[in-house]
C-alpha cells in the first residue's frame, strides 16, 4: 500500500479546461504545423509526408508526437487506408490513451474507428477506479482495479463545493489501493463550510499519461464532509506542521562562577577550618606564610620596525574624461575646417559654372583652354565641396560625442 502524498502545484490555481479535459497539443513543431494546415484543407498525401519528416526529428516533444500520430492515423483513415490507419491509432493510444479528437478534427467514422482501438487497448492494459472514501485526519483512500501494475501515481483534482478551480494532488500508487493525505487546511475548511468536495480521479502511468478517469471537471464526483470530520481533517494537518517545525532547546541553567583567590589552586581557595585548641591551653603561633621567591624577570622582545612605506603610485595619463573633452574640441576644429574647405570648393564650382555660360567653348576648331579650366574648377569645386561636407558632418558627429560622454563621466 503506498503511502504520502505530494502536492502538485500548491496554491495554484488550475483551470478546469486546462486540467481535466483534453490534454493540449502544443503546436510548436513547424513540420507537424503544416501538417495540421494541410490536412485541414484535404490534402492529405502533403500532409503524410510533412509527418514523415517531422517524425525523424530526435526533438520531437510529446505533445507533438501525440499530435502527429493523429493526424497521421486521421490522414490515412481519410484516404481509405483504414488498415494503417488503425496501426497509428494503436501508436496514438499507447501514448496517450485517452486521447480524444477535437470536436471538428474528427467525422463520426473516425470517431468510431478510433474508439474501438481504445477499446482494444482498455482490454490489454485497463484500470477502474472505485470512488473515493474518507477516512480521519484529511486521508483519502481509493480503490483500484484491473492492470493495476501500470499505475504509477494517482492524480486527484479537488475542489470545496463552490469553488471554481481544481486543485491538483500526486498521491504514489503501488498495488490496489491508494491511500494518502490531502495537506491543504484552506481546502478542508472551505469543504466543511459548504458541506463536501468535488472531485476528478486520474491514474497515471510511469510516463505520466493518464490511463483512467473517474469523474469530470463538469461532472465531478461528490465527496460529502461533515463539518466535525472537516475541523478534525484541518487540526491533523496542523499538528504536523508543528511536528515538522524546529523546536528551540529549553534554557539550562548556568551555575554561578566561583571566584578563586589570585595566583592559588583551586583547593587552596577555600581552606578548612582548624579546630579550637582545649581550654587551658595557649594557641599555637599561626605558622608563617610559606616564602614565595620572585618570579623570574620575562624579556620583552624589542618592537619590529615598521614596515616600509610603499612609494607613492606614479600617477597615471590624462585622465578619460580630459581626453574625450580635448579630443571632441578637435574634431569640432576640423569640422569648422572641412565645413569652409566645402564652401570655398561650392564657391569655385559656382564661379566655374557661371563663367562656363559666358565664355565661348571654341576658339577656332578647338575647345577653348578657358573653357576648359572653367569647366574643371566646377567640377573639381563641387567634389571637394561634397568632400569637405562629409568630413565636416563626420568630424562634427564623433566630436559631439566624445563632448557628450565626457560630460557624462564627470
Amino acid at each position: 500500500m503506498a503511502r504520502g502524498c505530494r502536492l502538485v502545484g500548491r496554491n495554484r490555481a488550475v483551470l478546469v479546461a486546462c486540467a481535466l479535459l483534453v490534454p493540449a497539443l502544443a503546436l510548436a513543431h513547424p513540420e507537424v504545423d503544416a501538417a495540421q494546415r494541410s490536412y485541414e484543407d484535404g490534402a492529405f498525401a502533403s500532409a503524410l509526408a510533412r509527418l514523415g519528416a517531422a517524425e525523424k526529428d530526435p526533438a520531437l516533444t510529446r505533445p507533438e508526437l501525440v499530435k502527429l500520430r493523429w493526424l497521421k492515423g486521421a490522414c490515412l483513415f481519410a484516404m481509405g487506408r483504414r488498415a494503417k490507419a488503425e496501426a497509428a491509432f494503436d501508436e496514438l493510444v499507447s501514448l496517450e490513451p485517452l486521447f480524444e479528437p477535437g470536436p471538428a478534427d474528427a467525422s463520426p467514422p473516425m470517431r468510431a474507428a478510433l474508439g474501438r482501438r481504445r477499446a482494444t487497448w482498455r482490454e490489454a492494459h485497463g484500470v477502474e477506479l472505485a470512488d473515493a472514501a474518507l477516512e480521519p485526519g484529511a486521508v483519502v483512500t481509493v480503490q483500484l482495479a484491473g492492470h493495476v501494475e501500470d499505475v504509477a501515481s494517482l492524480v486527484i483534482y479537488a475542489r470545496a463545493h463552490g469553488d471554481i478551480p481544481y486543485q491538483p494532488f500526486r498521491l504514489n500508487a503501488g498495488g490496489t489501493s491508494v491511500r494518502g493525505q490531502i495537506p491543504d487546511v484552506a481546502l478542508w475548511e472551505r469543504a466543511g463550510k459548504s458541506g463536501g468536495m468535488d472531485l476528478v480521479l486520474e491514474a497515471r502511468n510511469a510516463a505520466y499519461a493518464a490511463v483512467a478517469r473517474r469523474g469530470t471537471a463538469t461532472e465531478p464526483l461528490r465527496l460529502a464532509v461533515p463539518a466535525d470530520v472537516a475541523a478534525g481533517a484541518a487540526e491533523a494537518l496542523r499538528s504536523l506542521e508543528r511536528a515538522a517545525s524546529p523546536v528551540r532547546d529549553a534554557p539550562v541553567a548556568t551555575p554561578a562562577p566561583v571566584h578563586l583567590a589570585q595566583g592559588r589552586a583551586p583547593a587552596e581557595a577555600l581552606p578548612e577550618l582548624a579546630p579550637p585548641p582545649p581550654p587551658g591551653t595557649e594557641r599555637p603561633p599561626p605558622a608563617p606564610p610559606p616564602r614565595e621567591d620572585p618570579p623570574p624577570p620575562v624579556e620583552t622582545p624589542a618592537p619590529a620596525p615598521p614596515p616600509p612605506t610603499p612609494p607613492p603610485a606614479a600617477e597615471s595619463g590624462p585622465p578619460l574624461r580630459a581626453l574625450m573633452l580635448g579630443g571632441g574640441t578637435a574634431l569640432f576644429m576640423v569640422a569648422g575646417v572641412a565645413a569652409l574647405a566645402g564652401a570655398g570648393g561650392a564657391a569655385l564650382s559656382s564661379a566655374g559654372y557661371g563663367l562656363s555660360w559666358v565664355q565661348p567653348r571654341y576658339a577656332g576648331a578647338e575647345v577653348s583652354p578657358l573653357y576648359r579650366a572653367l569647366v574643371a574648377a566646377w567640377i573639381g569645386g563641387g567634389v571637394l565641396a561634397v568632400l569637405a561636407a562629409a568630413g565636416a558632418l563626420g568630424a562634427g558627429g564623433l566630436g559631439a560625442a566624445l563632448l557628450v560622454l565626457g560630460f557624462v563621466l564627470g
